[in-house]
């Protein structure tokens, strides 16, 4: 790089800063000409649900069965099928199956969950970690190593489904509640999915602040839901204690789906034959969602408060400088959010949730909490 300016301190510090400017590298625009581009129609592994060549989003609480569905799904991609919820879909061609599970041991039980669902073993490979050219052993992440992934898909060929379970656990050292960094993190997962029409689910958990739809409930950026193009999550029934709910949030390349009942029984996923005629926002709140702020807005000011609590009044002034309705913001924040208002020194601090902010302040005796205070509380 060229220094473009110089300039010499004149208090006494004995420094000289340099501002540099980046010489820029020739660059070209790409182009794709539509006329080229031939239309062609979604392939889909499980009908309606999980696509080929595309990233799906799997959320929800611990302990409902996320992994045990993965694996259910695992087992059927190297079958070829038949799909949820009466085993009547379509049957293909078996492929393969690339595992990534930073929770679950594979002897006593990743294995013994595939067996009892029915795959065949010999087309499911697990994905452990890498080994540097030292003998060192490292973490896998998709910051660094999305090339290794690659190689995986390039030398097992034929693989249909890749399983991230969770993703939060491969994010490296990406600012997971940043809209950018999410998106510059799954933007090379979507192309291999594409480059190897192969499906790619990526798990991850629901926030248990707020009470707004689950679009807005995910854990981290909104860009992971935004980035998946279809997303579903599962939950607990009411009313029926051993019944679990498998059921849409958003899909943006099929026609809104049937939701789908199951329990755990003898270490399997077994699915009602009756599907679910409801979302997954009908399923937590017996209707559609609350609120109706936009996924920008939201981000805005989960993004805001990442870092700890900020002065009502900052975020005031941040919001109108930004471009966005202070308004619906305030109308929001607790709905979709969590967010709480706390009292310290006489002056009202936003924050999220303890499970998502990075710092808190302790409520002053007698502090409003969550309540309105009509100077900047929530």
């Amino acid at each position: 790089m060229t220094p473009i300016e110089i300039h010499h301190s004149d208090r006494g510090w004995g420094y000289t800063t340099f501002i540099f400017r980046k010489e820029q590298r020739p660059m070209k625009p790409i182009i794709t000409e539509l006329a080229d581009v031939h239309a062609e129609s979604v392939r889909w592994v499980w009908p309606g649900v999980l696509a080929a060549g595309k990233l799906t989003l799997l959320a929800g609480d611990p302990g409902l069965g996320k992994s045990f569905i993965t694996l259910d799904l695992a087992a059927r991609v190297t079958n070829g099928g038949p799909w949820p919820p009466d085993g009547s879909g379509p049957v293909g061609e078996p492929r393969g199956v690339v595992l990534l599970s930073a929770e679950d041991d594979p002897a006593d039980t990743i294995r013994p969950r595939l067996d009892a669902a029915g795959a065949d073993i010999a087309r499911i490979c697990l994905l452990d970690g890498l080994r540097l050219a030292d003998g060192a052993y490292d973490e896998f992440d998709l910051q660094r190593h999305i090339a290794m992934l690659e190689e995986v898909l390039e030398s097992k060929r034929d693989i249909g489904l890749v399983i991230i379970d969770p993703i939060s656990a491969y994010t490296g050292h990406a600012d997971t509640h940043n809209n950018a960094s999410v998106r510059a993190l799954l933007k090379p997962l979507s192309t291999l999915a594409q480059d190897y029409r192969c499906a790619v689910l990526t798990v991850t958990h629901l926030r248990k602040g707020g009470s707004g739809g689950a679009l807005y409930r995910t854990m981290g950026s909104l860009a992971f839901t935004a980035a998946a193009r279809s997303v579903w999550a599962v939950m607990k029934e009411k009313d029926r204690p051993t019944s679990r709910l498998f059921l849409p949030v958003k899909s943006n390349i099929g026609a809104d789906s049937e939701g789908y009942r199951y329990t755990i029984e003898e270490g399997r996923v077994a699915w009602d034959p009756e599907p679910v005629p409801y979302d997954a926002d009908e399923g937590m709140f017996g209707t559609k969602a609350p609120g109706a702020a936009t996924a920008e807005q939201v981000e805005w000011l989960r993004s805001r408060l990442a870092t700890g609590p900020v002065a009502s009044g900052d975020v005031e002034r941040s919001c109108k400088k930004s471009g966005y309705s202070w308004e619906s913001i305030r109308k929001h924040a607790k709905v979709i959010l969590g967010v709480r208002s706390v009292k310290r020194d006489k002056q009202w601090f936003w924050t999220l949730p303890p499970e998502e902010s990075a710092g808190q302040l302790p409520l002053e005796p007698g502090s409003a909490g969550i309540k309105g205070d009509g100077k900047g509380g929530v």
